[in-house]
């Protein structure tokens, strides 16, 4: 009797165990990236990666499969919350842009002079991504492995005004 009644102990613990555990690890549907600064221009419904790569790195951006040996591939990714009641809403959106390798820190407050562009992959007629020209984008590294960039930036999508902002986010590399 006296085994059952420990089995029956621990089996309970572990169960408890198990629960907060399971709790922790889904209470944190947020990526590392957005704890890390709340107040980063990510929206409530969506999640958001930051991210940047080179030339070993594989690029999960099938329009940029490709990074340039001398520079760096930098993205912003926000994917939006499913809705089960709506067929195909499925949406990722994009921010990429590409600054030399050998930099430790950039400012660039025309961005008709680099190649900055925002896409989508979704069920939605566009399929080619789109060129950004007006906005400001800064970074600094901080390590060999991440940096720090903020920046605001502003296109038609449709016709429609969209605007993005990024606030002194960790991209880390891929």
């Amino acid at each position: 009797m006296r085994s059952s009644y420990f089995f029956s102990s621990c089996h309970v613990k572990m169960s408890y165990t198990l629960m907060i555990a399971f709790a922790l690890a889904t209470s944190s549907s947020c990526t590392k990236f957005e704890m890390e600064n709340p107040d980063s221009g990510c929206p409530e419904d969506s999640t958001c990666v930051y991210w940047y790569a080179d030339s070993n790195s594989v690029v999960p951006i099938p329009a940029f499969p490709e990074v340039p040996a001398h520079k760096n591939r930098f993205a912003y990714e926000i994917t939006f919350i499913d809705d089960p009641r709506i067929a195909d809403d499925e949406l990722l959106e994009f921010i990429t842009f590409e600054a030399p390798k050998e930099w430790s820190n950039f400012n660039f407050t025309h961005l008709e002079d680099i190649e900055v562009y925002y896409g989508r992959r979704c069920y939605c007629p566009i399929d080619n991504p789109i060129k950004i020209e007006d906005g400001y984008l800064s970074g600094w590294k901080i390590s060999d492995t991440e940096w720090i960039i903020s920046g605001a930036m502003t296109f038609a999508v449709y016709g429609q005004q969209e605007n993005f902002t990024i606030k002194n986010q960790r991209f880390r590399k891929i």
